[in-house]
């Protein structure tokens, strides 16, 4: 990749303008991306990552290599040139080619590549994440359906549904939406359709702070495969920023 060629030229630059304060070095074109697997194949495995024909990184279940608890993480990304490149998934040897997607990244944008997988047809997703129009006041929140046989489901705070976040399906990967900051609110995951005394296929807790993006990932099945039950569904947070 280019950035080490770039970061070379910028720190040159940087040193001559020590002689004149008018020389500023030019910004250095990055996007940035952040890869989750969504794959219960992966549970205690690493699928390994490439951008275009180099290794990124592994990827394990659940995992976006940043800080966190299975529950609520914090986002980590790669820095990578714009343009056009291959996002691909091998299998745990980094051998054998598992799934793709081809994307061309804009300037200064961020995006998160995810790992979905349905009884082993596996297929990438891929958001595009806009972090420089966050409110100040609000939080955003968006939902990501990585559940294969989950059905369409509806996202509720506490026991109220949200109306951007309802009838949601496999592969949905919705927009931000604004809502209040809130101290540890519940976060609900129901059937669409279902009464509403029924009970959450999951739900998680935890504080929404003001300025703040948070995207929920919806993933695992309605029945253990192999008997694992993480395999099961589950509800994970990442704070964006």
């Amino acid at each position: 990749m280019k950035l080490f060629h770039y970061y070379i030229i910028g720190c040159l630059l940087l040193f001559s303008s020590s002689c004149s304060k008018d020389t500023q070095p030019p910004p250095v074109p990055v996007t940035n991306i952040m890869i989750y697997n969504g794959s219960t194949a992966f549970i205690n495995k690493g699928s390994q990552v490439f951008i275009d024909t180099a290794w990124l990184s592994s990827r394990g279940y659940n995992d976006m290599s940043g800080n966190g608890n299975g529950v609520l993480n914090i986002s980590s990304y790669n820095w990578v040139d714009p343009g056009p490149h291959r996002i691909g998934f091998s299998d745990t040897s980094g051998k054998t080619e598992i799934a793709e997607m081809y994307a061309t990244l804009k300037q200064n944008n961020w995006y998160t590549f995810y790992l979905a997988d349905s009884l082993g047809f596996y297929t990438v997703l891929m958001s595009e994440e806009n972090m420089r129009d966050r409110p100040a006041t609000k939080a955003r929140i968006r939902f990501v359906h990585l559940s294969p046989d989950s059905g369409p489901v509806d996202f509720l705070i506490n026991q109220t549904p949200v109306p951007a976040l309802v009838n949601m399906r496999y592969k949905t990967i919705t927009p931000f939406t604004d809502i209040d900051p809130m101290d540890n609110p519940a976060f609900r995951i129901k059937r669409t359709g279902g009464l509403p005394e029924a009970p959450a296929l999951v739900r998680k807790a935890f504080s929404i702070y003001p300025g703040r993006s948070y995207t929920f990932i919806f993933r695992g099945y309605n029945t253990a495969q192999e008997d694992n039950p993480n395999t099961t569904f589950n509800l994970s947070a990442i704070i964006n920023f």
